[in-house]
């Protein structure tokens, strides 16, 4: 069995102990010592009730990033999750620190929960251009109502112990030792003969919700007003739609292929590349970590406010810029202020807004802004002001309006190729002088046949 995976026995309870850390991720070692654990107190005459909890600060706090982009290896965890759920003793998830993601749609396939009161619980794949992919879209809404899960699937908020006690998540809050509460709850479960209670059978909640289809029409139109451009929240939507009108087992069979989709969908890489570069930059940041983030942040506004000035003086008008700007979803932030207060009234009918597809060419009218970020970007990191490419994303992306979902300036650059971004710059440099030359690092990189991604893997 995997050495993440601890089992014990109590009697007639099996105590089923993740401890993977730092944070008990759902990497594939620890869901095949997980189905091993399950499958052998399944099968064990003398074991009557299994506890799953979790060592160190915190419950399964979602898939390990690891395994991010690569080809997932089995057991799929929504495999796991059928396994756990139609098992025939009850099981009881004893949650603390942060159940989230994955680590939530195991406990789902729990058949009790219980949560130490400081505990949080949340859906947060929205974030990363996904949806629950393990049965969390299916069980949630019958075990909590249509209304909680749009607003954890789509908002992607953790929410509180307190919370999840109300919304009928998890059964029992409690302090103190988990293991002693653990044992407890089950032991209770056994004093009066309670056997699995799955939160796939569950159906109250779905029978009783007031127009569920309103609920959901709702907050497909807050979707389309407050996230304007993002592919998931719609899925999310569609796969609680899934959980009110299919069967779980169909119903799940459709989670998988609105997951699929967004599997799929650029966004997705680019606001996983995000979350990662976020987290990279936020573990190097202290006061001087503040200090170039402000220079790196006066330097980019700088040359882009001095591109807009540029298309402003060429003629461009505001309205094709605010449509090109929405476009590539750049709707807030201080980039769209510079846009708006840079651009004149006249008319340029030869430029296009370009439907906010990520391309070049001299009649997209975002190109030369873009360019700018990029080569002014590629310049701050040769003089050494930032540590990686992606630390520049993660400043554009948090702070300044770039959207998230396109992953930043040097995220786009890459997406784009190295090579054809240096040809457009160099087009611009013929045709508007040397504050368009290329930036040296940008010729090597192209010359060496090396990405941005290339450098953030070895910085």
């Amino acid at each position: 069995m995997s050495q993440s995976v601890v089992v014990t026995r109590v009697g007639e309870i099996c105590l089923v102990r993740v401890d993977n850390p730092p944070v008990n991720a759902l990497g594939q070692e620890l869901r095949a010592g997980l189905l091993e654990a399950f499958d052998a107190a399944e099968a064990d005459p003398a074991i009557r009730a299994l506890v799953l909890l979790c060592a160190g600060k915190t419950f399964i706090a979602g898939a390990d990033i690891k395994e991010f982009g690569k080809p997932p290896q089995p057991p799929l965890l929504p495999d796991l999750i059928g396994r756990l759920e139609g098992g025939r003793k009850p099981s009881v998830a004893v949650i603390h620190g942060s159940a989230l993601g994955g680590g939530l749609e195991l406990a789902l396939g729990c058949h009790y929960r219980i949560a130490r009161t400081d505990a949080r619980l949340g859906l947060p794949e929205v974030r990363l251009g996904l949806l629950p992919g393990a049965g969390g879209t299916q069980r949630l809404p019958r075990l909590a109502g249509v209304a909680v899960a749009l607003e954890m699937i789509v908002g992607g908020e953790p929410i509180s112990a307190a919370e999840a006690l109300q919304y009928g998540i998890v059964d029992e809050l409690f302090d103190g030792d988990l293991e002693s509460a653990g044992l407890a709850f089950a032991r209770s479960l056994l004093a009066r003969n309670a056997g699995p209670r799955r939160s796939g059978e569950q159906c109250a909640h779905l029978d009783t919700a007031v127009e569920p289809q309103a609920l959901l029409e709702a907050k497909r139109l807050e979707v389309q007003q407050r996230m304007p451009g993002l592919y998931s929240p719609q899925r999310c939507i569609d796969a609680i739609e899934a959980a009110v009108c299919l069967p779980l087992a169909e119903g799940l069979r459709r989670e998988r292929e609105l997951f699929l989709q967004c599997m799929a969908s650029p966004q997705r890489a680019a606001l996983i590349h995000r979350f990662m570069a976020e987290r990279r930059y936020a573990r190097q940041l202290d006061d001087s970590g503040q200090v170039s983030a402000a220079a790196v942040g006066q330097r980019l506004a700088q040359r882009y406010r001095q591109e807009l000035e540029q298309l402003a003086a060429e003629g461009v008008d505001a309205g094709q810029l605010d449509a090109a700007l929405a476009a590539f979803d750049m709707a807030i932030g201080p980039l769209r202020v510079a846009a708006q207060d840079c651009v004149g009234q006249d008319t340029a009918d030869n430029i296009d807004a370009s439907n906010g597809t990520l391309v070049l060419g001299e009649g997209c009218l975002l190109e030369r802004p873009l360019l700018a970020l990029i080569n002014e970007g590629t310049q701050l990191l040769a003089e050494a002001v930032v540590h990686r490419p992606a630390d520049i994303d993660a400043i554009l992306t948090k702070d300044f309006g770039f959207a998230p979902q396109r992953g930043g300036p040097m995220f786009c650059a890459d997406q784009l190729g190295l090579g054809r971004v240096l040809e457009h710059i160099q087009y611009w440099q013929r045709r508007l002088g040397e504050h368009w030359a290329p930036a040296p690092l940008l010729q090597q990189l192209v010359a060496d046949g090396r990405s941005f991604a290339d450098l953030n893997g070895q910085n």
